[in-house]
């Protein structure tokens, strides 16, 4: 019996490793939508480069290792990792022979990365000629070109790219990576990406002030989930990157920033730092396992890609409109309301139908003004019917009481009208848990100062995700997620150990689950 148990198990280990394998073939075989990006720059234009933005290494071995790092031996250190897209040094501006010989260097790199299915993009800095950037693409073979940079000329270098490709019938792509303004004023991105992110963490304002967290602080948090919910209510199906870089990071550091993208369906743009990089050169057994678990937890979020199909799950739903007077104040709305632990969902402005504000309790709409009479009429009898409007002051029909709003009824519903337009995003954040009130909220979390949670649902709403992740520098103690509804299963996720049943407790309406311990991330499903 025991040599039957030990084959079963055997064979189950090698089921598991066979899904795995066919998971990242298959994502190495595909296109855009699947990539999985890392950031791979070096050669002598990386050098150059370096030198004129004074970013020159001090160790003149590390600098060598940075200029020899297109040997293709650095592919190896892609195995067992879902790493199937290497940005790289392609064209900055410099002298037409430096940027021959780089791509030279790349089209012998780019051979060997095609041999192991992994595509190669090309890094294009300010400064860089389109026309000499373009013309040597489909001779080394690269998938496509990545704008960099955060001048407002990106739209028109990547219409002029497009334009370079087709003419060479080259099917490679154009990727933004700058300020986010280039993706709402260009339709025609494959991929939705941004450096305009920041390194999530728990911010740090005086040498007072710590990291970590403690269950009676509230510290402020640095996350990126909300930039990535904003561009996927916009773009849709299209993957969505962050290209920002981590300062001295740390290998928890790593590990926030590919969960603070991914818990919202986004991918960080890895971004190993060049102190690791020369010590995976050397081989050094620590840096290599550092790597090792790196790639792992990149792993954990293909291995569940279908949690990016999860749909957003909130009582509160917020009205998102580009091109609003006062865009700025609308994404600060998002993050600080997100902050606040309030779950919601983001409805773009055109998407705006009577079906998209099914079973939402309340309907943040001060993003836009004035809204046109449909909009009006679909709004209004969305609180007649029961729910709760939140409007600027182009919905005052009357004298405001004293106060930054005023409520009022409005059918079975309710209507609460700021005087100030736009509201402050702060006192708006908090107002909103004051109208919604804590007991309608679907999910709620106690002792989670330094975290922040994305909240989805399944097919069918018979699965909660409740997915957290925990900014602050020391893990967390222990956690209580109270959530609405009859579930009657459990199940904790984490990229460093296997899932785990855990215990629900039921409180009236609500059902109770205590997570233990989560040092970077976690994720607790909920099942019917």
């Amino acid at each position: 019996m025991g040599d039957l148990r030990l084959r079963r198990t055997l064979f189950q280990v090698a089921g598991v490793l066979v899904l795995l394998l066919s998971t990242i073939l298959l994502a190495r075989a595909a296109g855009p939508d699947c990539w999985v990006p890392a950031r791979w720059q070096g050669g002598p234009l990386e050098m150059l480069r370096r030198a004129g933005s004074k970013q020159v290494l001090a160790d003149p071995a590390r600098a060598g290792i940075l200029r020899d790092w297109y040997n293709p031996r650095t592919l190896d250190l892609l195995e067992n990792t879902p790493v199937n897209c290497l940005l790289v040094t392609w064209s900055t501006g410099a002298k037409a022979d430096v940027e021959s010989e780089q791509h030279k260097l790349l089209a012998a790199y780019t051979r060997a990365a095609h041999q192991r299915r992994i595509a190669v993009v090309g890094l294009v800095y300010p400064g860089a000629d389109p026309a000499r950037a373009a013309a040597p693409v489909v001779e080394a073979g690269l998938d496509g070109l990545v704008i960099k940079g955060d001048s407002a000329g990106g739209p028109q270098i990547a219409r002029e790219l497009r334009r370079l490709l087709r003419e060479k019938n080259s099917s490679a792509v154009v990727i933004a990576l700058g300020v986010r303004d280039w993706l709402l004023s260009d339709a025609d991105w494959p991929v939705l990406g941004t450096s305009g992110a920041v390194m999530p963490r728990v911010r740090v304002f005086s040498e007072s002030d710590s990291v970590t967290a403690t269950p009676t602080t509230e510290p402020w948090i640095d996350s990126n989930t909300w930039l990535v919910r904003s561009l996927r209510a916009w773009g849709g199906e299209r993957p969505v990157w962050l290209g920002h870089r981590l300062g001295n990071p740390s290998e928890a550091d790593y590990a926030r920033a590919i969960a603070d993208a991914a818990v919202a369906g986004g991918r960080w743009v890895l971004a190993p730092d060049d102190a690791l990089l020369a010590s995976l050169w050397r081989g050094q057994p620590e840096a290599l396992a550092t790597w090792r678990r790196i790639g792992a937890c990149l792993n954990f979020y293909e291995q569940h890609a279908e949690w990016r199909g999860f749909t957003p799950a909130g009582s509160l739903g917020i009205i998102q409109d580009h091109a609003g007077k006062h865009a700025a104040m609308a994404d600060e709305n998002l993050n600080l309301i997100a902050r606040r632990r309030i779950p919601y969902r983001v409805i773009e402005r055109a998407d705006l139908t009577a079906a998209a504000l099914q079973g939402l309790q309340a309907v943040l709409a001060v993003s836009f003004a004035p809204p046109t009479e449909q909009e009006r009429k679909l709004l209004a009898a969305f609180a007649e019917g029961g729910g709760l409007l939140v409007a600027g002051p182009s919905w005052n029909s009357g004298t405001l009481a004293e106060g930054d709003y005023a409520v009022k009824k409005l059918g079975a519903g309710r209507i609460a009208v700021y005087k100030q337009d736009p509201p402050d995003p702060e006192a708006l954040s908090k107002d909103i848990l004051d109208l919604l009130g804590n007991e309608n909220l679907p999910v709620r979390l106690f002792n989670v100062a330094g975290m922040l949670a994305h909240v989805t649902a399944g097919p069918g709403g018979r699965r909660l995700l409740v997915q957290l992740v925990n900014y602050a520098t020391e893990p967390s103690g222990l956690i209580t997620v109270r959530a609405a509804g009859e579930y009657h299963r459990a199940r904790l996720f984490s990229t460093d150990a296997p899932p785990a049943d855990l215990k629900i407790n039921k409180s009236g309406e609500r059902i109770e689950v205590s997570v233990t311990k989560v040092a970077v991330y976690a994720a607790l499903l909920l099942e019917k």
